[in-house]
Parts: structure tokens; C-alpha cells; sequence
């Protein structure tokens, strides 16, 4: 048995754990479950904006990070870049994300290797800043876990992957030197069919850096304040509660980004902010908003996209597919 098909099994079996934790959680309460009131409308109002500007602020994030790399790309380019890459992150495996973007900027006459680097910082601003956000509100969670030596290891483990990350955040011309590894150029190449170029190649001082880490961190709060908002539609919330909603949204994310056998986390997401909700709430109304949640990130998605689609209409140049090149 290849190396290939032991970790699929292991990904199919973790995804498999999570969804068969939250599906059992949820027919064990299913009786509790149908006796939750109707939703607040002006909350579920508030919340469906709060996501809307949720994804704006990503799209932000990205125009920032391309503009810190010293790519010059206006500001509906980036957005439109960002918007329709989005839709590719349902498709199983993270290939589909990062080609829509290579495609889309060499339509863009955007720089190839300020592209593939601002994905790179990107990824790890998001990755840094949400397990910043998560250790800083866990609160009594992490206490929990440092009581037992074995949780008390893997919590010091993230620790000093944390510093790894924060340290290249703080060197990002480590990161800049892998534009001459050949892996990467390899990958690079096969995604967009171009060479990368070793003229005007991306730069990146560490103060920008620091700075896109700040925004990256109080994005993830925002996030998790804006959960509390979709929750405030089903419960009444008290400070307690709005903490706990920043580290149960912002590492539900972590921990579904890292099942790449499930679109989006899928499954995997839901059952760790059950987990992580169900002792600062009733377990029925956690299961509730693990599921409420994900509805309402789909839908918000789509409903960005369109909005973004509608706006930018002739402001910026559509893609030619190859196979139209031709005619």
C-alpha cells in the first residue's frame, strides 16, 4: 500500500470521525432541536451583512498583499481576482484556487511570481492570524487542555509552529528565495504555463509584513463577533458567549482548512465548532449554528460573487478561455 492511499484513508477517516460526531450530536438532540424558537430577523439580517463584509475584508487583504509585494494591480482587479477564485475553493483540493488566481493575472498582465508569493503570504497571514486570534480568546479552553500532559504538548507544539511562521512573517525575504527552488518553479509552471521571471522580482520589507499580519489577526475577531451576531439571532448572548465565538469560528476554520479530502472543510468544520461551542451553550443550539453557519457562508459566497460580478461589469476585461483564442 503506497504512501498516497494511507494518508487518503487517514484524511477519509478523520473527515468521516467529524461528521459522525456532529450527526450524532445532532440526532441525539433532535427533539431539542425542533423546539428552537424562530430566528430574530434584524439579527439574521445584521449577520448576513456582517458575512457579506466578512469576505470584502479578504478581498481587501489580497489587494494589500499584492500592492506590499510591489505588484501595482488597481483595486477591481484584485477584488475580481479574489471574488472569482472564490468560487473554486468548493472544488476538492487546493489546486482549482491557486490556478484561478495564475489564470486570471496572466489575463491581468500581472506579474506571475508576485501573484504566486502574494498566495503564499496570504495563506500564512491567515493561517498565523487565526491561531493568534484563537490562542488569545480560548481562554479557559487552553487552560483546560494544559491540564493533561498530553493536550499540554500538542498545545506547545502550535506554539512553536506559531513562532516558526511569525519569524518568517517577520523575515519575508526567506519566503521571496523560493522563487529559485525548482519545485516551485515547476509548480508555477504547470499551473500557468509561463517561466517565472527574474526581472523586477517582489519585494516585501517586514513592516508590511508585520502590518498584513495585524490586518489578518483583527479580521479573524471581526469573524468571530460576526458569528456572534448569527447567534444572537437564535439566543440571547452574554460576554461570555461572544468571546467563545472568535476562537470556535476562527479554529473550526484552521482545522477544516486542513481537510483537503472535503470541499471547504466540509464536515470537519462544523464537527470542531460543535465541539468548541457546546460548553458555553446548549449542545442543540451548538450543532445548530455549526450547520446555520456553513448555510450562511455558502450563500453569502454566492451572493458576493454576483454582487462583484454586477459591479465590475466592463470595468474589467474578462478572460479568454484558450480554446476561444483561436477563433
Amino acid at each position: 500500500m503506497t504512501k498516497t492511499v494511507v494518508l487518503k484513508l487517514l484524511k477519509m477517516c478523520a473527515f468521516l470521525l467529524a461528521f459522525g460526531c456532529l450527526a450524532m450530536a445532532f440526532m441525539r438532540g433532535s427533539k431539542d432541536i425542533a423546539v428552537i424558537p424562530a430566528p430574530n430577523i434584524p439579527w439574521l439580517l445584521l449577520a448576513l451583512t456582517a458575512f457579506l463584509i466578512h469576505y470584502f475584508m479578504q478581498a481587501v487583504g489580497w489587494h494589500w498583499t499584492l500592492r506590499a509585494l510591489g505588484e501595482d494591480a488597481s483595486f477591481t482587479t484584485s477584488v475580481r481576482m479574489w471574488y472569482m477564485s472564490l468560487i473554486a475553493r468548493w472544488m476538492p483540493g487546493r489546486i482549482w484556487y491557486s490556478a484561478t488566481r495564475i489564470y486570471l493575472a496572466r489575463e491581468a498582465n500581472l506579474s506571475l511570481q508576485a501573484v504566486s508569493f502574494a498566495m503564499v503570504f496570504e495563506l500564512l497571514y491567515i493561517m498565523v492570524g487565526g491561531t493568534l486570534a484563537t490562542l488569545l480568546f480560548a481562554g479557559a479552553q487552553i487552560k483546560g487542555l494544559m491540564s493533561s500532559v498530553g493536550s499540554r504538548n500538542v498545545v506547545w507544539l502550535v506554539v512553536v509552529i506559531l513562532f516558526a511562521a511569525c519569524s518568517l512573517i517577520l523575515q519575508p525575504g526567506t519566503l521571496l528565495r523560493l522563487s529559485k527552488i525548482a519545485l516551485f518553479q515547476k509548480l508555477i509552471k504547470k499551473l500557468s504555463g509561463g517561466n517565472l521571471s527574474d526581472e523586477n522580482p517582489p519585494q516585501m520589507n517586514a513592516w508590511k509584513s508585520l502590518g498584513l499580519l495585524l490586518y489578518y489577526t483583527t479580521f479573524w475577531i471581526y469573524s468571530g463577533i460576526m458569528f456572534g451576531a448569527l447567534a444572537s439571532a437564535f439566543i440571547p448572548m452574554n460576554v461570555e458567549r461572544w468571546i467563545t465565538c472568535i476562537p470556535a469560528f476562527a479554529g473550526s476554520w484552521l482545522i477544516g482548512f486542513f481537510s483537503i479530502i472535503t470541499p471547504a472543510g466540509l464536515g470537519a468544520r462544523e464537527g470542531a465548532m460543535w465541539l468548541m461551542l457546546r460548553h458555553s451553550m446548549p449542545q442543540n443550539l451548538a450543532v445548530v449554528l455549526a450547520i446555520t453557519s456553513r448555510l450562511m457562508m455558502l450563500a453569502t459566497e454566492l451572493l458576493s460573487v454576483g454582487i462583484v460580478s454586477l459591479l465590475l461589469r466592463g470595468r474589467v476585461r474578462m478572460p479568454v478561455l484558450a480554446t476561444e483564442k483561436g477563433q
